[in-house]
């Protein structure tokens, strides 16, 4: 008897087991709810293709009123998602089952890339490397690697701002360092449009549409 028991309750525990991951995989909108994200121009481009997209199967809902459906439709569905994730939550934080990351949903068309540039003579800015002549070529590796790209990637949604100035001034310093000809190094994040294929293949750069000093070094180094 004891034995049937402990199979009953063992069945139990994988059906609730799997509900819990089952309901834990569903998309989730927390994090994303906020009009200035969908104010991006990413998000605003996906919006428009959606729309043309509709409009060719013969339903014509332009892009704002598009995104003021979703918009709807997204905060009802995180409400229903965070009633079923009720009886699960604490089971989920308590045996690391729980999911934290949200799937990408849409290429980022507007990327944001860090930019150090040196100031010239003449008072005009040029591009360097962070590697100069007595740079240490971990750096390289340092700006390649994945959790910088991902700092930069959440410094574009403004979660981070602390943490990326303190990297940028490093970064600053060092080159203002291995420049020591340089009037003065800047590190920048600057924005822009992904080329289309075309313009990749006749190696056409977008022009940047927004640009922010995220620090600054001058004088000696």
């Amino acid at each position: 008897m004891l034995h049937q028991t402990l199979r009953h309750l063992v069945a139990l525990y994988v059906l609730y087991h799997l509900t819990s991951m089952v309901v834990g995989s569903i998309p989730a909108t927390s994090g994303v709810m906020r009009r200035s994200y969908w104010r991006d121009a990413t998000v605003q481009d996906e919006f428009a293709a959606w729309s043309a997209r509709l409009t060719r199967v013969g339903l014509t809902i332009p892009p704002a009123e598009l995104q003021e459906k979703a918009w709807r439709l997204s905060g009802w569905w995180g409400r229903m998602r965070e009633r079923a994730m009720t009886p699960f939550g604490r089971y989920q934080n308590l045996t690391g089952t729980y999911q934290p990351w949200r799937m990408f949903v849409a290429p980022h068309r507007y990327p944001t890339r860090l930019r150090i540039e040196a100031r010239r003579a003449d008072g005009g800015w040029v591009d360097i490397d962070v590697l100069g002549p007595t740079g240490q070529p971990g750096r390289r590796a340092l700006l390649r690697d994945v959790r910088v790209r991902s700092m930069l990637f959440n410094h574009y949604w403004g979660t981070n701002a602390g943490d990326f100035r303190r990297l940028a001034t490093w970064l600053a310093k060092r080159a203002r360092a291995d420049h020591p000809e340089a009037r003065a190094v800047r590190v920048r994040t600057v924005q822009h449009r992904s080329p289309t294929p075309a313009e990749a293949r006749d190696g056409h750069a977008p022009p940047v549409e927004t640009a922010r000093t995220i620090a600054e070094i001058g004088g000696d180094p």
